[in-house]
């Protein structure tokens, strides 16, 4: 995936009309641009949309969204402010894309589309793929009246899964300070991204979130990390099989490989 970033150099613009929003992207680096991920923050009037509802039009057909809420609208009079996700196939250099956004309550969204991304649970492992890598976790959660010792949490996942089958990887925790909970969630499925969560409570009071996701038009995976406090001796690691190139495993976005 191209760091994040880059993403902000395209241009977008929005044109109003009743009932919907036209997208219109414009590619202004005279670059190439295949598979791309594109979020826009979309903002509603009362009673104007509700999740699970709308479609998004490109070129006269629907194409596979996602609509984050961020903000709803008091005594459940609909969403105020959310974030709209798509793909962009195939973006020509110095050309534009136009999108719209039909939000009409009576539309449910995903009826015309499809989408690579699925999520399947067996034996308390749930499989996150997208049709060319999968990340596999372990939902759950526990209260530690005696807290554990870090290595003896389970970490935020299980392995991963190359598009050819072979499983690599996987994470632990490491750390001298104890923890008093945790706990791993999905807190986001749709078309376009699955998200999980996992919150790791330590014993002297601080936190640590790490959330993985996986996008539909991406062969890797996005890892995030965040800590309410400095640990500069505990926190989690991410375990590669030997052998595995680096330049093909690990990409921090705006910095590379």
């Amino acid at each position: 995936m191209k760091p994040v970033s880059y993403i902000t150099l395209f241009l977008l613009s929005i044109a109003v009309i009743a009932g919907q929003r036209q997208i219109v992207l414009k590619e202004l680096l005279n670059k190439q641009w295949t598979n791309e991920p594109v979020t826009y923050p979309l903002a509603f009037k009362q009673n104007q949309y509700v999740i699970g509802s709308g479609e998004l039009i490109y070129q006269g057909k629907a194409i596979p969204f996602q609509v984050e809420p961020l903000e709803s609208w008091p005594d459940k009079k609909g969403i105020k402010k959310a974030i709209l996700s798509f793909i962009v196939t195939d973006l020509k250099p110095r050309t534009n894309h136009t999108y719209t956004f039909r939000f009409s309550n009576a539309i449910k969204a995903g009826e015309k589309t499809a989408s690579q991304l699925t999520v399947k649970t067996t034996n308390s492992l749930t499989s996150i793929s997208n049709g060319k890598s999968t990340v596999v976790v372990k939902l759950g959660k526990a209260e530690f009246p005696k807290p554990a010792d870090a290595h003896t949490v389970p970490g935020p996942l299980s392995h991963l899964i190359t598009a050819d089958g072979k499983r690599i990887g996987g994470s632990s925790l490491y750390g001298e300070i104890k923890i008093t909970h945790y706990q791993t969630q999905l807190i986001q499925q749709g078309p376009i991204q699955v998200k999980t969560k996992s919150t790791y409570r330590y014993s002297n009071g601080k936190t640590l979130t790490i959330s993985v996701i996986m996008n539909a038009a991406d062969p890797g995976v996005e890892i995030h990390t965040h800590s309410d406090g400095d640990m500069l001796e505990d926190g989690w690691r991410l375990e590669l099989n030997k052998g595995l190139p680096l330049n093909e495993a690990i990409l921090i976005p705006g910095v590379g490989n």
